[in-house]
């Protein structure tokens, strides 16, 4: 597979994966979209979380990397909240309305991503 293949099916993973989020939070007011097309805020959302994940994400872990140790981990799910809330700014038509809305959204996705991952192994070219 090449690794734009892998981009593509990546970013589309990411794609569903906050599709999921949006179904299973909106109900409860933690997640609202106010755009016509459901569509259009998910897939800029996938845009800017890989960004926000490759570029932001490390540089909040470094930072961060003594409370990490200390919770033995646990901090990484309030990292990946903040990474959630921080992209869904940039989003238009895509609001997280509380706190709680970024950190189910950020594990929903997580959780999703990874399973798909699991299930669909990106393997690199053999050449």
């Amino acid at each position: 597979m090449s690794f734009w293949t892998r981009v593509l099916v990546s970013w589309a993973i990411v794609a569903v994966a906050v599709f999921v989020a949006v179904l299973m939070l909106e109900p409860f007011g933690l997640i609202a979209i106010t755009a016509q097309s459901a569509w259009l805020p998910i897939i800029i959302m996938a845009t800017v979380l890989g960004l926000l994940n490759a570029f932001i994400r490390p540089i909040l872990n470094l930072l961060s990397c003594g409370c990490i140790v200390l919770t033995l981990g646990l901090f990484v799910l309030v990292v990946n909240a903040f990474v959630f809330w921080l992209a869904s700014l940039f989003v238009p038509g895509l609001t997280v309305s509380v706190p709680w809305g970024a950190f189910w959204g950020a594990v929903i996705v997580s959780v999703v991503s990874f399973l798909a991952n699991v299930f669909l192994p990106l393997e690199p070219d053999e050449n």
